[in-house]
């Protein structure tokens, strides 16, 4: 995001900007978002759809609320003049550089290996409607692989592997699952490139580039629906 973010910038100023207080919270908030997503892809991961909802929520609302703030105060409040692009530049790159390294150094986590039969349903369960199988089939799915587990005498884990590894199957099988994940990411893929264009072109924020963006936004909107369609999991079904 800090490389788009310097070209942007060069491409909008030159090689020198000035510093808006309102277009520096519309910053915040599309980084806010895009975090948010990214932490919320990993409870995802995880199963954890809780934390999934929660994250989400709690980072739509301060992104929205970020742009509202930046909306409501205009786009006359100039921080700093004539700002060099270079060193400005490489202050947005410095956290994501940190970050990579950091994340390179981590070691590697493996999948654990002993689980409770209590706390594995919960994780199954959890990864069942994290990945939006309907809450009536995760209850069900869970009855059946206790009925199972009473039947014989192995641990959940023994007899079915890791908990996501599961769910994740079963909810690639679960029709209805699959077409809510498509209209979910269908819908997010449309509406959120329209959003930013509207408020790009209510802010004037990119001088003679405003209309440029704003139609490659929208075509951007346009396209994701149409791409998504020919890949609607119903159809593969017929």
């Amino acid at each position: 995001m800090g490389g788009v973010s310097i070209v942007l910038m060069v491409l909008r100023g030159g090689w020198s900007v000035d510093l808006n207080i309102a277009h520096i919270m519309v910053a915040a908030s599309v980084v806010v978002a895009f975090v948010g997503w990214v932490v919320s892809r990993a409870f995802f991961s995880a199963g954890r759809s809780v934390a999934v909802a929660g994250t989400l929520v709690t980072a739509g609302a301060v992104a929205l609320a970020g742009i509202a703030s930046a909306a409501t105060l205009g786009p006359g409040h100039i921080v700093a003049s004539d700002v060099p692009v270079l060193p400005l530049g490489l202050a947005l790159l410095a956290p994501g550089v940190v970050t990579l390294g950091v994340s390179i150094r981590m070691p590697q986590q493996t999948l654990r290996e002993s689980w409770d039969d209590t706390e594995w349903l919960s994780r199954f369960r959890g990864g069942l409607r994290a990945r939006l199988v309907p809450a009536a089939t995760a209850r069900g799915h869970v009855a059946e692989i206790k009925q199972s587990l009473g039947a014989g005498g192995a641990s959940a884990y023994a007899e079915y592997g890791h908990p996501l590894g599961l769910a994740r199957e079963l909810a690639e099988a679960d029709r209805t699952a699959r077409a809510r994940r498509w209209w979910v990411s269908t819908l997010a893929g449309t509406v959120t490139p329209l959003v930013i264009a509207t408020l790009i072109f209510t802010m004037q924020s990119w001088g003679v580039l405003t209309i440029p963006v704003v139609i490659f936004l929208l075509l951007s909107a346009l396209v994701t629906p149409g791409v998504g369609w020919a890949d609607r999991p119903w159809a593969k079904e017929q």
